[in-house]
């Protein structure tokens, strides 16, 4: 991954998570870290390989990333509700969501039924109103597919909506966030910039 997922508790100064394919918490300003998820990834084995040595070689070619960090099996997105404390939701760049409600204790895996496989989940944005919902912005424009995908769900996951109709076909989207005064309004952008 090229950017780390590390951020304190909205409810608690003191708490810290960061993400791999597993959720850390550490309570002591990271000088220690306790895992609180299992592998929340699909952890397909026949989807990794080892970092080769970065020789200069066919191996390469013009895709390959020679550091390692775009491998398959990450948590890409990694959030705690605003409103409530405890209620933590992470999306993998292999197209899974999961939530937990008991600040890691236990988790369910409440991805929207019509993701495919292999989606990159960018963001998972809790909402700052309800704790019950959340959008998920993925994409799999690095397959070639530019179509945007993003859902809401009301309901800690148990059902989702698609909310991209509307959206430029051939414009993913990176993330969507709810507006701070008008809960229910979104606004999606794209790397960065509004598109919609």
């Amino acid at each position: 991954m090229w950017d780390v997922k590390l951020f304190l508790s909205p409810h608690d100064p003191g708490v810290m998570y960061t993400a791999t394919q597993y959720v850390h918490r550490s309570t002591d300003e990271g000088e220690s870290w306790e895992d609180i998820s299992p592998d929340l990834t699909r952890a397909d084995e026949s989807r990794f390989e080892a970092t080769p040595p970065s020789d200069p070689g066919e191996y390469w070619g013009l895709t390959r990333e020679n550091v390692g960090i775009e491998w398959y099996a990450a948590i890409a997105s990694i959030a705690e509700s605003p409103v409530r404390e405890g209620v933590l939701w992470t999306g993998s760049n292999d197209g899974l969501v999961y939530i937990s409600t008991d600040g890691g204790s236990s988790w369910e895996n409440v991805t929207p039924p019509d993701m495919e496989a292999d989606t990159w989940v960018s963001v998972v944005e809790p909402s700052r109103h309800d704790p019950a919902v959340a959008y998920v912005s993925a994409n799999r424009h690095m397959m070639g597919d530019d179509a945007p995908s993003v859902w809401a769900t009301a309901d800690y996951g148990a059902t989702w909506r698609r909310i991209d109709a509307g959206f430029p076909e051939d414009d993913f989207v990176w993330v969507v966030r709810e507006d701070d005064e008008q809960p229910g309004s979104s606004t999606p952008a794209r790397s960065g910039a509004a598109c919609g």
